[in-house]
C-alpha cells in the first residue's frame, strides 16, 4: 500500500517537472518594451477616437430623424466634437499631439458634414474662441 502512495507520488512530481519551462526567456532591452507599450498606447487612443468618430456620424442623423417622435425641446447641435488638454490624461497628451492640436484652447476633433459647422467652413484643428 505503501509503495503505492510512492509510485503516485513519483508520477505526480514526474509530471509537474515536465510542465515546466525548459527555456530561458530572452531580456529585451527596456527601450524595445518601451518603444512596444507606447505604440500599442498610440493604436488603443487612436482606434477609440475613430470609434468615437464613427458613432457620432452614424448617430447624429439617427437623432435628427428622430425629432418628430421627441415631445420635449431639443440640444441645438453643431455637428463637432470639441476637445483641449483636459480632455486627456497626461501620458496621452504627447500620443494625441502627433495628429491633432490640443491646447488649454478648446480646438475642433470632428466636424460631422452634415451639420452647420462643416458647411460653415470650419476644419478640424481650428480653435474655438
Amino acid at each position: 500500500m505503501r509503495k503505492i502512495g510512492i509510485i503516485k507520488f513519483c508520477l505526480i512530481l514526474l509530471l509537474f517537472s515536465n510542465c515546466a519551462p525548459t527555456l530561458k526567456q530572452p531580456q529585451l532591452p527596456k527601450e524595445a518594451i518601451e518603444e512596444e507599450r507606447i505604440k500599442q498606447e498610440e493604436i488603443a487612443l487612436f482606434s477609440y477616437l475613430e470609434k468615437e468618430q464613427r458613432l457620432y456620424r452614424v448617430g447624429l442623423p439617427l437623432l435628427k430623424g428622430a425629432l418628430n417622435y421627441y415631445n420635449k425641446k431639443p440640444n441645438i447641435s453643431f455637428g463637432i466634437i470639441v476637445h483641449n488638454k483636459n480632455t486627456y490624461k497626461k501620458e496621452q497628451l504627447e500620443i494625441i499631439r502627433k495628429k491633432y492640436i490640443v491646447e488649454e484652447q478648446p480646438t475642433i476633433l470632428y466636424l460631422h458634414p452634415d451639420f452647420g459647422a462643416y458647411k460653415a467652413g470650419l476644419k478640424i484643428n481650428d480653435k474655438i474662441i
